[in-house]
């Protein structure tokens, strides 16, 4: 049996980490994606498979998503996602990516190299620009 409660947090913990980044986007993508190479990612000891983590996290964003009062676009939903799973202790990174013709930018997460929030070949159609890791532990 699914427990909702459960749902119902992760959808709270998301819609927490889209209104931070809405508070910062203003400020510029710049200033995000600097944000984003400091945030680090929390020590916790999770049992959850990475890869159920960032799907449960997926959905908790989109449930999220459909609450929050402004547009979210792909920026939002990446840099959310990625602040959500370093909390939950998953090193999630922050890819952007442009293609020229006809232009267009985009944003999505990976986690340990694979896309949890986009279609798998996204990365053939974009050219990456720009990418946000997590901080280096000394």
């Amino acid at each position: 049996m699914i427990d909702r409660s459960d749902d119902r947090w992760r959808a709270a913990m998301a819609l927490v980490f889209l209104s931070m980044v809405s508070v910062v986007l203003p400020f510029g993508s710049g200033r995000l994606v600097r944000l984003l190479r400091a945030w680090p990612v929390r020590r916790v000891t999770s049992t959850d498979d990475p890869t159920v983590e960032a799907d449960r996290a997926t959905l908790a964003l989109n449930r999220a998503c459909r609450y929050y009062p402004f547009h979210v676009e792909c920026l939002h939903r990446a840099a959310a996602l990625v602040c959500y799973l370093r909390w939950r202790g998953h090193a999630a990174t922050l890819v952007i990516g442009v293609k020229t013709v006809p232009f267009a930018a985009h944003a999505w997460a990976e986690l340990d190299g694979v896309i949890v929030n986009d279609r798998p070949g996204v990365r053939d159609d974009f050219t990456v620009i720009d990418v946000a890791t997590t901080p280096r532990r000394n």
